[in-house]
């Protein structure tokens, strides 16, 4: 009997689009246990439009992602998996969805929930900039400003949420303002300090 052909080879693991897929994942589970959290209160739709315009944005920076990372040489994309074999970013925003969809759905809705609910989509939003600076080299301008407008949207969904369940709004508002803060201070610091590597750099080559 003739050799059977080999099998053909198994498609390479693309954590790329494993960590794409757990974030839109997350988007839309999370921002539905949101708006079903809100309940008949007036500020539902409130808090749905602002998840449809987080989700939006979200998914236009995503779709970058990919574009991006498919339109480089084997070799660059071979790189950026390595630094995805480093690290273990796919399960954050999974860990993330989990969490959020069971405590949303069984009411567990205080002010230490929404707090981390905040700092989630934080934590998965420093994994984009991350992700994005091991495709392209760099963090583009545009997703600093960009990633301020959904912290500062989502925030506000935390808000209705707390004002729903007749929390302190303004207490939440300004913890997570700091941690806001902080967050850019962490980006600052980054900003600096490649900044110095590159002078750096270029020294070196005079």
């Amino acid at each position: 009997m003739p050799d059977k052909p080999p099998p053909p080879p198994a498609p390479e693991s693309n954590e790329l689009e494993s960590f794409v897929a757990s974030v839109r994942t997350f988007m839309k589970n999370v921002g539905s246990a949101c708006v079903a959290a809100a309940g008949n209160d007036p500020a539902a739709e409130l808090v749905s439009a602002n998840v449809q315009m987080i989700t939006g944005n979200m998914e236009r920076t995503l779709g970058f992602l990919s574009d991006q990372f498919a339109a480089q040489n084997p070799v660059r994309r071979r790189e950026v998996m390595d630094s995805f074999a480093a690290t273990d970013v796919v399960s954050v925003p999974q860990l993330a969805e989990r969490t959020a969809v069971q405590q949303l759905k069984i009411g567990k809705v205080g002010t230490s929930l929404l707090k981390w609910l905040s700092g989630a989509l934080t934590e998965i939003k420093k994994i984009i900039g991350m992700i994005l600076e091991w495709i392209l080299g760099f963090v583009p301008k545009w997703w600093d400003k960009l990633a301020l407008l959904i912290d500062e949207l989502w925030n506000l969904v935390m808000s209705l949420l707390a004002e729903v369940f007749g929390f302190d709004v303004g207490r939440l508002s300004r913890e997570m303002s700091m941690a806001e803060v902080n967050h850019l201070n962490e980006l600052a610091a980054a900003t600096r300090l490649q900044a110095e590597r590159t002078r750096a750099l270029g020294g070196d080559e005079d």
